[in-house]
């Protein structure tokens, strides 16, 4: 028996090829290459002496882990810093020429560095490049004008608010911001629910992992804390005890 005595499409099917797909394929490869997945949970919050900047140490290429402690918290200026979430070495560049340019005009000035300075230049880089730097900051630093957060996306838009999370964690973080934060906190509340917020866009997302980053930033003071919560030594998993002779189900 032949497969033509049963199927009425035979001769449709006997013809049909993949020529025209493989040849979609091959342009849109060359011209539209595909974006890789980047994994990040950072985030930020303001409480009654100052701002907390936090995030995630994992550094990932597509499906692949590369670094489990990177640090996503870069220096500006002696009362600023800034975490990036995106491509690392845009965020990375990106935070570098802020930190020269508002260095010069600090020294030119014979002032403290502004925080709105530093976001208005961060703003006019980001602007400029119409979304092609994959760079969304959380920028946090402490002035004349007291503690200040401000949430920068990739193609230049700016937020001032309380608290912020970015990233691809950024909705498991912001639903433990959102239902923990008020107003007045002290430092140690503050702290904790940062530290929440972070684990929180760890353990919902596959490209946020490592341990939690922490950055204080006071009047006159800041301070960087590397690996404040490190998992490995953290016992979230369950043991399962069974009688001797137990047999399980499955």
């Amino acid at each position: 028996m032949s497969l033509y005595l049963f199927d009425d499409d035979y001769g449709i099917w006997n013809t049909f090829n993949f020529k025209n797909y493989w040849k979609r394929e091959s342009i849109s490869l060359r011209f539209y290459p595909k974006i890789k997945k980047t994994g990040t949970t950072i985030a930020g919050i303001a409480f009654l002496n100052g701002i907390i900047l936090a995030a995630d140490t994992r550094a990932t290429n597509g499906d692949i882990i590369c670094d489990v402690s990177c640090d996503k918290i870069h220096y500006i200026s002696k009362n600023i810093s800034c975490c990036g979430a995106g491509t690392s070495a845009d965020t990375e560049n990106v935070t570098k020429m802020i930190s020269e340019q508002i260095e010069l005009q600090r020294l030119f000035t014979e002032r403290e560095s502004r925080i709105q300075s530093a976001v208005s230049l961060c703003r006019k880089i980001l602007y400029q490049s119409q979304g092609f730097i994959s760079a969304a900051l959380v920028m946090g630093g402490y002035d004349l004008s007291g503690g200040q957060l401000y949430a920068i996306y990739p193609h230049g838009s700016v937020e001032n608010l309380p608290f912020v999370a970015m990233g691809s964690g950024s909705l498991a973080a912001m639903s433990v911001l959102e239902k923990f934060y008020c107003d007045y906190m002290n430092l140690n509340v503050a702290l904790d629910i940062i530290k929440e917020a972070i684990l929180a866009g760890i353990y919902n997302d596959l490209g946020s992992g490592g341990n939690v980053d922490l950055c204080i930033i006071t009047k006159g003071s800041m301070q960087l804390i590397r690996s404040q919560i490190n998992r490995c030594s953290l016992n979230i998993y369950s043991e399962y005890m069974f009688k001797e002779g137990f047999i399980t189900p499955f």
